[in-house]
């Protein structure tokens, strides 16, 4: 599979519906243990983290949740950087995902799901307000990343 550091629209422009934009390693295996084991105990290290070609249109319906187009291209852009090298993570137990928060010009929330059998892929993306983040670190569902 190929593995990407950076996205942008024509990272699809050969016959690949996905790529790999990051991989679950042990480190992030035990922080999510802490903050929701059932969560933890579907995730494999050594997984990648599967963007498809998809969820493109998807995350582009929040163009506007950011304050300009070029923010959301940067944000987009940086994704694989963003999982890899996150300021907070989140859980939700609703839907067995994962949200890696960057501190950027706004806060920027990457959500992956991880499946029952291990898999791991890319949900969505979209600015996430401080009130919200406070709320997620107060009731324990996020963890700040030393």
């Amino acid at each position: 599979m190929k593995k990407v550091d950076k996205l942008d629209n024509n990272i699809f422009n050969d016959s690949s519906k996905s790529v790999s934009i990051g991989i679950i390693d042990s480190k992030l295996i035990t922080l999510i243990k802490g903050l929701n084991p059932n969560i933890a105990q579907h995730m494999i290290a050594g997984t990648n983290i599967i963007f498809w070609k998809n969820r493109i249109k998807h995350i582009q319906k929040h163009i506007s949740d950011f304050d300009s187009p070029e923010q959301f291209k940067q944000c987009f852009e940086n994704i694989p950087s963003i999982i890899s090298n996150p300021d907070f993570i989140s859980t939700n137990p609703k839907d067995n995902s994962i949200s890696f928060i960057k501190r950027q010009s706004k806060n920027t929330s990457v959500a992956i799901r991880i499946a029952n059998d291990g898999k791991a892929s890319f949900r969505t993306m979209y600015p996430l307000r401080d009130s919200q983040l406070k709320n997620y670190l107060e009731s324990g569902r996020a963890k700040k990343i030393e």
